[in-house]
């Protein structure tokens, strides 16, 4: 007996000093885990100061540097990722969720696609207007402007959505809205996400993957050879052809046929299933390349950068979310840079904008407005819509706004101005030059954040018998000119 407590004994401080041996001395070459991290440092004693401990900001940063640095640290996040997914279907990956018969959904899709994320018919109309106009100007001087709106993975598999995202039904989406307001306002854009869904029964292979966030490789084939044709339509330009050759069926998936599940970091590889992969044959055409294109857009253009540029553009440069020049999407860096933009633009027959319908919101990540500015500079945007166009496009505050419209009952786009008008109310004397709009917004936060004159502004609005909103203006306006 006391031989067997001994050996037990033994094995349980082999199990506990495992990885302590593994930190120190790598014993076992453990996969990389799949994604973005960046593992805390021990704090220097430098750190240790009386108001770091008492504040428990040391011991905090220890702790996470020894929990980030411990062996076997990958193996053990892969086996608790694992049990929460087998048993209770729970993806422990930020953004991403489990859908109806273990289809996969990156969330925002789904959020957009029920109008949890409609920014509101007024700013869209606002930003269409805008768009328009640059679209003409463009045009004038030689370049097309052409917008297509991407297909979403939400809008061509609602049926795996989650029943709890649907209990309230869907509402308007930017995606509706949109295309509604393009039709009447006579503005030409493709529209592959509605094309994506026309050919969702007849397609003989999976346009979209069950694993992966994007368009399957044989769905970029087909939108690639749709948009190719559209440009050269719209733009008068060549461009080279290409067709599919052989169609290999395999479960072996490819590029970013499974992201998804890549993110999740299980131990095993998911239930196989049966993608289609394209051999494709680029015509003796490719020598005679004439398209020069800014493509603006998100990572749905990777495949396309990677499969089809070098031989159907003869240049296409790829502004990232406007923000990161490809290849460098994914590292500190290589920037774009929107100074001088007129001239940045000069050259490119077709400046693309490409969103899929999960960044509709951020309509084009201000590269509308930015054009806008420098082709007409005598309409300069207000700072109130400068402060809206940031919270649209910085993921954590807008998701902050979508949180906080829920819990007051209010929409997202008003919920979004309400913002927008604290910020330049907080920092209107920093503002050079405030616009008439940005005085008129001040002075009514200014109203809301008195509660006499809040009350009183009550009062006249009954007394008139219009809204409160309404009456805050017209205060507003009368400070404005009288100041």
């Amino acid at each position: 007996m006391t031989g067997l407590k001994s050996g037990f004994l033994a094995f349980i401080l082999v199990v506990i000093s495992l990885p302590f041996f593994q930190k120190e001395l790598a014993v076992v070459r453990e996969p990389s885990l799949y994604g973005y991290f960046r593992n805390a440092r021990m704090p220097g004693l430098d750190s240790l100061t009386w108001n770091h401990w008492f504040n428990e900001s040391f011991q905090s940063q220890a702790e996470q540097a020894i929990e980030d640095q411990v062996g076997f640290r990958k193996s053990l996040i892969r086996i608790y990722n694992e049990q929460d997914y087998c048993l209770f279907g729970v993806a422990n990956a930020d953004g991403f969720i489990r859908g109806k018969k273990g289809y996969l959904y990156e969330e925002e899709y789904i959020l957009e696609y029920t109008g949890r994320y409609f920014i509101g018919k007024r700013t869209i109309e606002k930003k269409l207007r805008k768009l328009k106009a640059v679209q003409e100007k463009l045009r004038n001087q030689g370049t097309e402007l052409i917008m297509i709106i991407e297909p979403g993975k939400a809008s061509f598999y609602p049926e795996y959505i989650p029943d709890h995202y649907l209990v309230r039904g869907r509402t308007l989406s930017n995606y509706d809205y949109m295309v509604q307001k393009c039709t009447d306002m006579q503005i030409p854009f493709l529209d592959l996400n509605s094309y994506f869904m026309e050919m969702k029964e007849s397609s003989p292979y999976p346009l979209f993957p069950k694993y992966g966030m994007h368009w399957s490789i044989f769905g970029a084939t087909l939108a690639v050879d749709t948009l190719n044709k559209y440009i050269s339509k719209q733009a008068s330009v060549h461009v080279p052809a290409f067709e599919v050759t052989e169609v290999t069926i395999t479960d072996k998936m490819r590029s970013t046929d499974n992201d998804i599940e890549k993110t999740l970091n299980l131990i095993a590889d998911l239930p196989e299933t049966e993608l289609a992969y394209p051999e494709i044959r680029f015509g003796s055409d490719t020598v005679d390349k004439e398209l020069k294109m800014l493509v603006i857009g998100d990572s749905y253009y990777n495949s396309i950068k990677e499969m089809f540029s070098e031989n159907c553009y003869l240049r296409d440069d790829f502004w990232y979310y406007n923000r990161k020049v490809y290849p460098f999407i994914h590292v500190d860096g290589h920037d774009v840079v929107h100074d001088d933009l007129r001239d940045r633009i000069q050259g490119y027959n077709v400046i693309l904008l490409l969103s899929s319908e999960i960044n509709l919101h951020c309509f084009f990540w201000n590269a509308v407005d930015q054009l806008y500015a420098e082709l007409f500079p005598a309409n300069p945007d207000s700072w109130f819509s400068t402060y809206e166009n940031g919270i649209r496009n910085d993921r954590g505050w807008f998701r902050f706004a979508v949180k906080q419209a829920k819990e007051n009952f209010t929409t997202l786009e008003r919920m979004i101005a309400r913002e927008a008008a604290y910020q330049v109310y907080q920092n209107f004397n920093t503002l050079d030059p405030a616009s008439k709009e940005d005085s008129i917004v001040y002075y009514m936060q200014a109203i809301r954040s008195s509660p006499n004159w809040l009350a009183d502004t009550w009062k006249k609005s009954k007394m008139a018998n219009i809204s409160l909103e309404e009456m805050m203006r017209i205060e507003a306006e009368y400070m404005y000119k009288m100041n």
